[in-house]
Order: C-alpha cells, then sequence, then structure tokens
C-alpha cells in the first residue's frame, strides 16, 4: 500500500489537483491552516445533549435488514460466542441512544478490540467472519445526515469547503452554461436503486443537510472494505481526533476476496492489516484534525477511527463522473498544440483566463495603481 499523497492547501492549485488526483483517482490529503476545530463537542452537547438518536445509518439498517431469518439467528449465536452480545442487543446499544451518553463513550480509550484478520483466522465462512468484524466495532454515531443530527449546533459549527472544491464546482458550472451538459451546485447524490439525499445548499458554508457526520472513539468502523453506491466524490474534513483509510483501485479488484450480499458491494480483506500479494494501485494514511480528505468516489475503501473523540465530516460536492469528464477535458486542453484554437473554444481556457486577468488586476491595485 502507497502512502496518500499530502500537500499543504496553499500549494494546491486547481490545475494540479485535476490533473494529478482527480483525472487519476487518486486521494489526496490536503493540509489546512485551521487546525484542530475542539469546540465541535461542546457545542453539539449544548446544543442536544439530552436528546436521543439512532446510531445506525439508514445503510447499516437496509444492510441487517436484508439477513434472511436463518442468517440473522446463525450469526446472532455466532456474536454471543464470540462477542459477548447478541444481534438484537448490539441492536439496541445503538438504538435511541442519548447524546451525551454516547459521547462519554467516544471520549473514552475502551479495551482493544479483535482485528478483522484476527476474525478472519477464525476460519469461519467468510461472510460470518466479515459480519463479526463489522459488528465488534464499538458505537459509532456514523454516516447521518447533519439535518437530523443536531442541527442547531451544526449552523454554528461551520464547514469550510477546501479551495479546489469551490473552484471545481464554479467550472462544472461554467461547463453547464458553455455546454449544457451536467451541472455542479445543487444537486442531489443518487444512490443505486435509492431516493437521493437533500440537495446540497448553494453558497452555504454551513454543512448542507446532506453532509454526513462521523463521530466515534478507536477502532469504531462503518462498513467492511466497500465501494459506496453513489456517483460522487468525496471529502472528510476532520474537525477532531484522528481517522486512518484505506483505498484500493475498483480496477484492481479481482484481487480482493469479494462477499456477495444483495445490493452491496463489499469485500473480505483486512486491508489495515496489509495488502494482497501484487496490488499495485492502493493507498493507506492517517488523516487528523486540520486535514481534509480527498476520495475519488469509484475507489474501493475503508475507514477507522484511530484517536478518541473523533468526529469529521463527509462533504459530496460533485458527481464523480462529471468530475472525470471535467479531468479529461483539461488533460485535452493541454495537449493542444494550437492555443488560439483552445482559447476560442475552451471554456476552462476561459475560466482560467479570466481567473488570471483578475489576480493581475488586483496586484495593480495593492502596488496603489488606483486609488481608493
Amino acid at each position: 500500500m502507497r502512502p496518500i499523497a499530502r500537500i499543504a492547501e496553499a500549494d494546491l492549485t486547481p490545475e494540479l489537483f485535476i490533473t494529478k488526483y482527480l483525472s487519476k483517482q487518486e486521494p489526496l490529503i490536503i493540509m489546512r491552516s485551521e487546525g484542530s476545530r475542539g469546540d465541535v463537542k461542546e457545542r453539539i452537547l449544548n446544543h442536544c445533549g439530552d436528546e436521543r438518536v439512532d446510531l445506525m445509518s439508514t445503510m447499516v439498517r437496509r444492510w441487517l435488514g436484508e439477513m434472511s431469518p436463518a442468517l440473522a439467528g446463525i450469526f446472532s449465536v455466532v456474536m454471543k460466542k464470540f462477542g459477548g452480545t447478541s444481534l438484537e442487543e448490539w441492536k439496541r446499544a445503538r438504538t435511541d441512544v442519548e447524546i451525551k451518553d454516547f459521547a462519554k463513550g467516544a471520549s473514552a480509550e475502551g479495551p482493544p478490540l479483535p482485528t478483522p484478520g484476527a476474525i478472519q483466522r477464525l476460519l469461519m465462512p467468510r461472510l460470518l467472519s466479515l459480519l463479526l468484524s463489522f459488528t465488534s466495532s464499538p458505537p459509532y454515531l456514523a454516516d447521518l445526515e447533519t439535518g437530523k443530527v443536531c442541527a442547531g449546533a451544526f449552523e454554528t459549527a461551520e464547514s469550510k469547503p477546501t479551495s479546489v472544491e469551490a473552484a471545481v464546482g464554479e467550472w462544472l458550472a461554467e461547463r453547464e452554461r458553455e455546454t449544457g451538459v451536467y451541472s455542479a451546485g445543487d444537486w442531489a447524490p443518487v444512490p443505486v436503486g435509492g431516493a437521493g439525499n437533500p440537495a446540497r445548499r448553494k453558497g452555504s458554508s454551513s454543512p448542507a443537510a446532506s453532509d454526513r457526520l462521523f463521530w466515534g472513539g478507536p477502532g469504531a468502523s462503518t462498513y467492511p472494505l466497500h465501494r459506496d453506491e453513489l456517483d460522487a466524490d468525496a471529502f472528510f474534513e476532520v474537525w477532531e481526533g484522528c481517522k486512518d483509510f484505506v483505498m484500493v483501485d475498483a480496477r484492481e479488484r479481482e484481487k480482493l476476496a469479494r462477499v456477495d450480499w444483495p445490493g452491496f458491494h463489499i469485500w473480505h480483506d483486512d486491508l489495515f492489516g496489509g495488502a494482497p500479494a501484487g496490488l499495485e494501485r492502493g493507498w493507506s494514511g492517517r488523516v487528523s484534525a486540520g486535514e481534509t480528505l480527498y476520495m475519488p468516489g469509484e475507489l474501493i475503501h475503508a475507514a477507522r477511527v484511530g484517536c478518541v473523540g473523533t468526529i469529521n465530516l463527509c462533504r459530496r460536492p460533485w458527481p464523480a463522473s462529471a468530475a472525470r469528464d471535467l479531468g479529461e477535458e483539461l488533460e485535452e486542453m493541454r495537449l493542444e498544440i494550437g492555443k488560439e484554437a483552445v482559447r476560442q473554444r475552451s471554456w476552462i481556457y476561459r475560466t482560467i483566463e479570466r481567473g488570471k486577468e483578475l489576480e493581475q488586476i488586483w496586484r495593480f491595485v495593492r502596488r496603489g495603481g488606483i486609488g481608493l
């Protein structure tokens, strides 16, 4: 596994981001100047510490709900034997939980947890070992819409999109105006075969209703190694603590151990313990408070909390398919020989040139060229 590339936000231009990471489907950790947002937990507790919340995301509920009664019964027995709790007890511990009680657990170290690799070595059937690995995670408030979790706290705990999110969003909007082809702006990411999330609000610095909150303690994990059903690139902004990620190019999925589960794309491998032989395009890295991870939507991935009281937000600002089209167009433009022809026909080139002109004007003003 290769380490995920890291770059300071001040050194990351939109052109570099698109040509080196977005278009090549490679992840990137963006190091930002803000640092830790240590007041987020206090804001949540002050606004709604006494409120109750279900910790299981819609996807987890759907996943467990599609178990046959026979499989659920067998798995519950396995859970009780190896984990000390039945499936129903596990569900109850994650249903209707008071936020302030959950916060105490997320802020504690907790006992050491069995690793997915250790569970796999029990030599039980692949599906059962994967489910046991998944349910061995401590309670985790994960993948829940901010609009449904203490919305009042997030009106003040502002999300801070990176500069490249704003630039690419503008370019996609410009592309729509110039060509009539798809859109950024207000859009609803739609999972395969399901209803879309509420649309992102244009021009808002607060988390949109479709932004997802993750909050938990060491070892907490949402899903096994999986591929998202959404056609969307993701940005994970870590506010407090740290989170570990592993990712694999989906074109190398034949090197992984697929688990058949209707409607879901999941794999059995424990990439936190090492990569399978022959894997060439795999990445791993830790994202800490004050950093933001860019993850192309096509990547197979898993995430695990690495620090006490980790809180992060997930944004999905544009469809992955549209972003990849943008990257291809920019690369074609760079290879174009006739720059005048490019200038005349490329909406990307015109957008870049307009930005350069505005920057030159601003520098002229700053030098005292215009009395204000």
